[in-house]
């Protein structure tokens, strides 16, 4: 008698991870970690599953898969399910249930909810179609015909089965609409992050729960606008990590840990993966772009539906469809902790002889040693603010920028695109003055050695009488 996910609390019996798989044979041999209560150590290969449940016949079951048929006898009934490319299965019963129905793209919608929850229930099955729609739309369609939001007395705010989510009961309050379909979205995105691409959630749980957290964010922008979702994305994610970093910096992991790794700090396990797993993967959009951020998403769902993929394989596919290598901002990003934090000390700029040089003094304060990283500045001129991105890579020195108007006062990354927090005061630009523009001196200077080089040449021919 217990509220989690494979228990009963009030008349509802939650059933997660009750039917017994197959374990998972790789290159670590079998794998059979135990169960782990504040995430999952959760991994499987896809199979075809068949199953009959026989129970008293006035419950109600949400279970994965598809109902295929229902057969009654004194008083019991006994229901088959079929679910087939699955990693696992689940269900869920209650006799006092209330369902809602809806159909999106040959998709049926299920909402199992209890009575009190009214409206709170329908707009459940609302939300999972949204996601189902926006997900499908940009990473690529949801492959099975039914899809089950349930309603489940536990601790937890949600939890991922294929087919079937299972929603905290305590989040079907008008009050907490905003935290409600948060959970619904997260839980969705994991079909896609968990459910029909695999991973070894014990070894690499950033692989599903951070792709799942950033799937979420987009699911605000891509439903409400760009401003919600960076609402959205501050409110729960990075703001959410900052206060983490300011209580327990002790607690610092990387990213790339494993489930075990957050043993005796578990909540750490939940800011660390989630949290900051959300922000790197927002720092790479930034600096790749949307159109290949996204399409790294869709290349690894084409490329590893009902199979296993890894860290490794999803770095891969972001070096494969952007053309560069990123293992600079993986190996700190992912493999280790901390944050990156710039400052600008000081900025002068001097005419050329097609615009101006802008000199930039950028110290690195964390850590103490070196990160390569690519940091946007933003630049203040008389028509006008623009970006542009710099690569930093040591601790301190300077960072020459052409452009082709005077800045007058410079910012490093204001809007905090890289975590970290950096010293974002305003740098006023210093003018070197010179009468003659640098790139001028040069080319003068050049000229002139070249006349000086002919002069002697010619004199040298005309002596040895090559010449007149």
């Amino acid at each position: 008698h217990i509220g989690d996910r494979f228990g009963f609390n009030r008349d509802i019996y939650a059933l997660g991870n009750c039917f017994p798989i197959l374990a998972v044979y790789d290159d670590e041999g079998w794998n059979l970690d135990p169960y782990v209560f504040y995430g999952e150590s959760l991994y499987s290969h896809v199979a075809d599953y068949d199953v009959y449940i026989k129970i008293e016949k006035d419950f109600i079951i949400a279970a994965t898969g598809v109902l295929v048929n229902t057969t009654y006898s004194n008083g019991y009934k006994i229901e088959h399910w079929v679910g087939k490319n699955i990693r696992e299965f689940a269900f869920v019963a209650s006799k006092f249930f209330e369902v809602y129905e809806i159909l999106y793209n040959n998709i049926t919608i299920y909402s199992y909810y209890l009575p009190e929850a009214g409206s709170m229930g329908i707009r459940a099955a609302e939300i999972a179609m949204r996601a189902l729609k926006v997900y499908g739309e940009h990473y690529g369609p949801y492959v099975y015909p039914e899809y089950r939001v349930v309603a489940v007395d536990f601790w937890a705010g949600g939890m991922e089965y294929p087919s079937l989510i299972m929603i905290a009961t305590s989040l079907y309050d008008p009050n907490k609409r905003e935290i409600f379909e948060l959970v619904i979205a997260h839980e969705t995105g994991h079909q896609w992050w968990y459910g029909m691409v695999g991973n070894d959630e014990n070894d690499e749980p950033w692989l599903d729960e951070g792709l799942t957290e950033y799937t979420t964010i987009m699911y605000f922008e891509w439903t409400y606008g760009r401003a919600t979702g960076r609402r959205i994305f501050n409110k729960y994610y990075k703001n959410s990590f900052y206060r983490f970093m300011d209580r327990y910096k002790s607690y610092d992991k990387p990213i790339a840990s494993t489930m075990y790794d957050f043993r005796g700090a578990s909540f750490a396990y939940f800011y660390i993966v989630y949290k900051k797993g959300a922000c790197v993967l927002d720092m790479l959009r930034y600096i790749l772009g949307d159109d290949i951020f996204f399409n790294i998403f869709r290349t690894l769902y084409n490329r590893f539906r009902f199979k296993i993929a890894t860290i490794r394989d999803f770095i891969n596919i972001a070096e494969e469809v952007s053309g560069r290598d990123l293992d600079w901002f993986f190996d700190f990003w992912l493999y280790d902790k901390g944050l990156v934090k710039y400052r600008i000390k000081n900025a002068t700029i001097s005419s050329t002889f097609s615009g101006y040089r802008l000199n930039i003094y950028i110290v690195q304060e964390e850590p103490s040693y070196n990160i390569e990283m690519i940091v946007p500045i933003l630049l203040k001129t008389s028509s006008g603010n623009r970006y542009v991105w710099v690569w930093v890579n040591k601790t301190s020195g300077i960072i020459s920028i052409d452009v082709d108007e005077k800045v007058l006062s410079i910012q490093i990354d204001p809007e905090d695109y890289i975590l970290g927090r950096d010293d974002t005061k305003v740098v006023t630009v210093v003018e070197e003055v010179s009468s003659i523009p640098t790139d001028f001196l040069i080319q003068a200077l050049s000229i002139s050695i070249f006349c000086v080089i002919d002069a002697i040449l010619i004199t040298y021919l005309k002596r040895k009488g090559i010449v007149k």
